[in-house]
């Protein structure tokens, strides 16, 4: 065999290798991405942040570091600034979960009622901070709360009860409930772009279901493995479901991170990976969905590019589970809050012409 023979026999193997060297480079937006900010939450572990829908405010939540003896604190921050607007007690314990509605005008929180076990959901105007009114009955704390997208509902589910209750804030009262088929399945929830669907994770397993909103009926999207689901986020087109959690029975200390996404209609796996060690505790799309960030137990955020299911970017820089993720509206922000304490800026480099 001649030494060109040899050359043309081998040069499939070497295209092949250069192709999964260069894959294995990080993509050209890698480093970019900069820390611009963070901020102290002074004795709380942060467990909820979001966005308000204007941008220019960042509402976040959590637990004491004495978790039974301090009171659930919210806090209000000038995103340009990174300076506090507004800091009180919204309730006793923990605040478990912060949702803007769409207008903005509304920032609801979820938690619990003093030292009983009793969940209370608190409707506050984020301009002035007064409280709006309080919901409760609930036998739990409740983990997960949704704006529905024309702002006229507001979804809230817990761990023990094995229903969803549904709101009509125009007049505050509970205007109905869907079962859900076992206990802790209103961990995660949230609706689609639509409002027509209102996705839920499993405790037990990493398995999805999806409500009907006009029929209220449930159906399984995607069937997982045991486990169970911590966070979950539609595509702003509606046509992905991202979902994080954990492999294997037990807690998500320590457990084998998973995340997927999903084709919305059908629950195929369009990614699968095991992107963090230790449970993925946050997920969030991009304003335009190209990007997917998730935070994890391994104190990383982490960024994904949706088409190609790649990932982007690691982000350093918290000491403590990363409990949660979000976009500003513009996309040009990532907030990322972790039990550290603390909270931090992420700028996110957008191309010309991007919205």
């Amino acid at each position: 065999m001649t030494p060109s023979s040899r050359f043309q026999d081998w040069m499939p193997a070497l295209v092949f290798a250069f192709i999964g060297f260069l894959s294995s480079l990080p993509s050209a937006c890698s480093q970019e991405v900069k820390e611009r900010a963070n901020f102290k939450v002074s004795r709380n572990h942060v467990h909820c942040l979001a966005f308000s829908p204007d941008g220019k405010t960042l509402a976040t939540g959590g637990l004491g570091i004495f978790r039974r003896m301090d009171p659930g604190t919210l806090q209000l921050w000038d995103v340009a600034t990174g300076k506090e607007q507004a800091s009180f007690t919204a309730h006793a314990r923990t605040v478990m979960c912060i949702r803007f509605s769409p207008n903005g005008q509304v920032l609801a929180t979820g938690g619990s009622i003093g030292n009983s076990p009793e969940g209370e959901v608190k409707l506050w105007d984020p301009l002035t901070t007064k409280l709006k009114t309080t919901l409760v009955n609930s036998s739990d704390a409740f983990h997960s709360l949704a704006f529905s997208p024309d702002g006229k509902m507001l979804a809230g589910g817990n761990m023990l009860e094995k229903h969803i209750k549904l709101w009509d804030l125009a007049t505050g009262a509970e205007a109905f409930q869907l079962q859900v088929p076992a206990p802790g399945m209103g961990d995660r929830i949230v609706f689609s772009p639509d409002g027509k669907t209102l996705a839920v994770g499993a405790h037990g397993s990493m398995t999805v279901y999806l409500f009907d909103m006009a029929t209220r009926k449930e159906r399984t999207l995607h069937q997982g493995r045991p486990g169970g689901v911590r966070a979950l986020a539609f595509s702003p087109d509606g046509k992905i479901l991202a979902c994080g959690g954990y492999l294997n029975e037990g807690s998500d200390d320590g457990a084998q991170g998973e995340l997927k996404l999903l084709d919305a209609k059908t629950g195929q796996e369009r990614m699968k990976v095991m992107g963090h060690e230790g449970s993925v505790r946050s997920v969030a799309f991009s304003p335009d969905g190209k990007l997917l960030a998730s935070g994890g137990h391994d104190e990383l955020v982490k960024l994904w590019d949706v088409a190609t299911a790649r990932e982007r970017e690691v982000l350093k820089g918290h000491e403590a589970v990363v409990t949660c993720v979000a976009f500003s509206p513009d996309g040009k922000t990532l907030a990322s809050g972790s039990t550290d304490g603390e909270v931090k800026l992420w700028e996110i480099p957008v191309k010309d012409g991007a919205k």
